[in-house]
């Protein structure tokens, strides 16, 4: 999350990949699934890196997803297609009204139906040679996105674990700290509900090269010897890493956390005169300490 692989909002993340992706996570779970970061930043090539294992578990999707409907009664269809239908539908309807992104959670009252759909082809797969060699294959990708999910329960989402440990070590729970996106402050919350947070860029606006000095110059009041700032869903706020680097460019380091998905600076405030101001107190401790927890999976 260097300045150098700054996320860059990719609003082509197409929908037409929506749903192939639903029905991926449905199978094989999120860990098998790229992370928001990398979707941001180079759209659906993200997904390249799981796609040999999802085309060959797709064959064996179809399969047993044929040998299923063939074999369903007329009603066992119909009580099983049509709520699967419209959990599928249903997101996609509620984007016209509300626009936004799309998250696989969000088709999650369909998974009952697909699994159901999916367990009927198995049973009548199972007595055909091709039919027990698609059931393997379907279930090796599930022990792999579970066995992934057991490995590493956060991926690919933020390291909290990491950030509350930094937060724990080096700053009070009175102390304000600034937030740089709105969805990284409903994160905040949720975790560290005893934290003062300021959302700071204000919603919906984003920082870039022409207004990131102006941007700093309101930063608010919040702390008297240094600020800390918790910058997380980059893509939202600081897409290309301007606020960061000007924040650098015009306040001292006093301390630094990069973790997966968040990064947290501690600023140095400048003194009346221009002038920055020395290391006191707490600050002090996280000085004599290395300038960055580097915390990677």
């Amino acid at each position: 999350m260097n300045d150098a692989e700054a996320v860059i909002p990719h609003p082509e993340t197409e929908t037409r990949f929506v749903v192939p992706g639903v029905v991926w996570s449905m199978l094989a779970g999120y860990t098998l699934l790229p992370g928001s970061d990398d979707l941001h930043l180079i759209g659906w090539r993200a997904a390249l890196t799981y796609l040999p294992l999802a085309m060959i578990a797709a064959v064996a999707l179809a399969a047993i997803a044929a040998v299923g409907l063939r074999e369903m009664r007329r009603i066992a269809r119909l009580v099983i297609l049509i709520p699967l239908a419209t959990a599928l539908v249903g997101p996609f309807a509620v984007r016209v009204i509300l626009p936004g992104g799309l998250n696989p959670r969000y088709f999650a009252a369909g998974l009952p139906g697909f699994l159901l759909f999916i367990a009927s082809g198995m049973t009548t797969g199972a007595r055909m040679r091709s039919g027990r060699l698609a059931i393997v294959v379907l279930a090796l990708t599930m022990l792999l996105g579970v066995a992934r999910h057991v490995a590493d329960p956060g991926f690919p989402r933020e390291d909290i674990i990491g950030a509350s440990e930094w937060l724990d070590a080096n700053v009070s729970n009175d102390e304000e700290m600034l937030v740089s996106s709105d969805e990284m402050a409903y994160l905040a919350r949720f975790h560290w509900p005893q934290r003062r947070l300021t959302v700071y860029p204000p919603p919906g606006v984003v920082v870039s090269d022409d207004n990131a000095d102006a941007v700093v110059s309101q930063l608010p009041s919040v702390g008297t010897q240094r600020v800390i700032y918790i910058f997380g869903r980059a893509w939202l706020s600081d897409p290309i890493g301007a606020l960061q680097r000007t924040l650098r460019e015009r306040y001292r380091s006093c301390g630094e956390a990069t973790l997966r998905g968040i990064r947290i600076l501690c600023l140095e405030r400048s003194g009346s005169s221009g002038e920055r101001r020395a290391v006191t107190g707490a600050n002090a401790d996280m000085a004599a300490a290395p300038n960055a927890v580097e915390r990677h999976p």
